[in-house]
């Protein structure tokens, strides 16, 4: 990431930083747990999740029952773009939840730079400009798929 020197301060050019930088979202929220030795694989519920038809999984189970992985073990079976999203309290927020899909969907593949500006100071035109500008980009283009961890 290129860094320009100005005096004693160190800036970043706008355009050179990622957009989860700009759009104040905190990297580790894009990325989903990684496989690691001794998970237990849940292939049954992996294969059920993906004959079901369904655009839309919820894993439903109280905390420790390893919802998260098994999340994570059913995205990578489906061989697609995975945009992760460990949702926390401050994305119960519209436009906090909205820059946080936006860095996610960004981590696949940059978004517009029209849709990045509209989602990281959006005002009264979240619903208006925003979201209409996050879903054009989404939409007719390769599938993906979106996992929202911790949505409760």
């Amino acid at each position: 990431m290129p860094i320009t020197a100005t005096g004693r301060t160190l800036e970043v050019q706008p355009d050179d930083r990622s957009a989860a930088t700009r759009l104040s979202v905190l990297h580790t929220k894009l990325e989903p747990p990684k496989a690691r030795p001794g998970i237990i694989e849940r292939p049954r519920l992996i294969d059920a999740a993906r004959a079901s038809g369904t655009s839309l999984v919820a894993l439903i189970a109280p905390a420790g029952y390893g919802k998260s992985s098994a999340m994570a073990q059913i995205a990578r079976a489906e061989g697609r773009p995975l945009a992760w999203l460990s949702a926390d309290a401050r994305d119960s927020d519209p436009a906090t939840l909205a820059r946080s899909l936006s860095a996610s969907l960004s981590a696949i593949a940059p978004l517009p730079e029209g849709v990045v500006r509209a989602v990281e100071a959006p005002g009264r035109s979240l619903w208006a400009v925003g979201i209409p500008r996050l879903a054009s980009a989404v939409a007719g283009g390769d599938p993906i798929t979106i996992a929202i961890d911790d949505v409760d």
